[in-house]
């Protein structure tokens, strides 16, 4: 099987030879938040979130999904564009150990419906400005429960 990927990688790379990380990412985001604390992680329109602010938000909202009884292996998917929230969601999915799936926020309801009943996602994240494409699509997915955040809340 052909592995398209490489054709993207710099010449000489050997595939054998990577490494990934033994730990997952929030155990690095954790860390950073302890050795850098107040040190920017993000900057979103001028507004810096911190590691430690990131990394207790993350907290949060992992303890919010286990709460409602997410599962390891469950899918959450984040239908944000770059923002703080999207980092927040990802980071927080992962230490709840869901499966985070991606979504490009312009999608129009027909595809938003297709990549939900696809994924089998059970919780989604998403902007207020969605609201109707999310309202839209709601019935006709698994979903049980919608996060809805704005934009402004970290401007």
């Amino acid at each position: 099987m052909e592995r398209i990927w490489t054709r993207h990688w710099a010449p000489g790379v050997d595939e054998a030879a990577i490494r990934l990380p033994a730990e997952p990412l929030p155990v690095f985001l954790k860390r950073n938040a302890e050795r850098l604390g107040d040190k920017p992680a993000l900057i979103f329109y001028g507004r810096e979130i911190s590691f430690a602010e990131l990394d207790e938000a993350s907290d949060r909202f992992a303890g919010w999904l286990q709460g409602r009884g997410l599962c390891p292996g469950d899918r959450v998917a984040i239908y944000l564009e770059n923002c703080p929230q999207f980092a927040i969601a990802y980071m927080g999915a992962l230490r709840a150990g869901a499966i985070n799936v991606c979504l490009n926020p312009m999608h129009k309801a027909v595809e938003l419906e297709h990549e939900l009943r696809d994924s089998g996602a059970r919780v989604l994240v998403a902007a207020d400005q969605a609201c109707d494409t999310v309202a839209a699509v709601r019935g006709g997915s698994p979903l049980e429960a919608v996060v809805m955040t704005s934009y402004g809340d970290y401007v």
